[in-house]
């Protein structure tokens, strides 16, 4: 277990993150851009970003809140008066209206009974791991929201925040978050001794508007097989393209025929 900041455990190319491995299995090339050649730039994080690690920190880290957020108190951001008391603010300026969101976040978790006892519980919470994978010999690590021991179990917690709870569900294999499960599941297996079958882990997830919904996931053990051996594969094909240093794509090397939407299709056919 490390403890660092979140920037440098970002900035660490020697280990194979979840979210690493999540670009790899989009496309080797952006896998390559972003952390072998490094061409591809980073943007400076969205509000939705920004606003994801403040109910991060007033949910998981409430103790922290005010040492790391202050909330704006000027009606106007141009004006000459705030632009100097920023500049000299060591914490993250936020609205009322951001720390209003925050709270209401955080009040919603606490009505889930599940959720309410795993933030009641104690635990480390935004700490790093590492290891090496047995099967192909990748360097790997990941930083779980919370990760704590209870009754012989080990209980790993990832926080997100959405818009509609309902998308997030639908959206979540396409976001890779079937091959997040089995990364964390692996480094948490490593990390506290516990097996597999005495591991599980949970997908904290919270609407960040109005009603503010509330629910917790975790993959069945058939999608949990298959992303398990995904993970594997993805695992395996990344060192074959370290090892050779060809990270290109299949799609490079032939002619790719592609389609009109369906919905084209039949509208052209129904006109004409």
């Amino acid at each position: 277990m490390i403890e660092e900041n979140n920037e440098d455990y970002h900035a660490d190319r020697s280990h194979v993150s979840a979210s690493m491995l999540k670009t790899f299995r989009k496309s080797p090339r952006l896998y390559e851009a972003n952390y072998v050649t490094e061409t591809i730039v980073r943007d400076a994080p969205s509000a939705a970003m920004r606003l994801g690690s403040l109910i991060h920190c007033a949910a998981l880290e409430p103790d922290e809140l005010e040492q790391r957020y202050v909330v704006n108190k000027f009606d106007s951001r141009r004006t000459k008066a705030f632009k100097e008391w920023e500049a000299e603010e060591q914490r993250e300026v936020i609205s009322d209206s951001e720390m209003e969101t925050a709270k209401r976040c955080c009040d919603s978790l606490y009505t889930h009974p599940h959720i309410k006892a795993i933030l009641d519980s104690d635990g480390v919470v935004e700490h790093s791991f590492r290891w090496t994978c047995n099967d192909t010999g990748i360097n790997c690590k990941f930083r779980p929201d919370k990760l704590f021991v209870r009754d012989g179990q080990t209980v790993v917690v990832d926080l997100k925040t959405t818009a509609d709870v309902d998308s997030y569900v639908r959206q979540s294999a396409d976001f890779g978050y079937h091959i997040q499960q089995e990364h964390y599941l692996a480094g948490a297996e490593l990390a506290t001794g516990n097996s597999r079958l005495d591991t599980m882990f949970i997908f904290a997830v919270v609407e960040t508007k109005a009603p503010y919904r509330v629910r917790a996931f975790q993959y069945d053990q058939d999608s949990s097989h298959i992303a398990s051996e995904q993970r594997l594969q993805l695992l395996t094909d990344l060192a074959e393209c370290i090892k050779t240093g060809d990270f290109s794509e299949d799609a490079e090397k032939e002619i790719v025929s592609i389609s009109l939407p369906n919905w084209e299709k039949q509208q052209w056919l129904q006109n004409n």
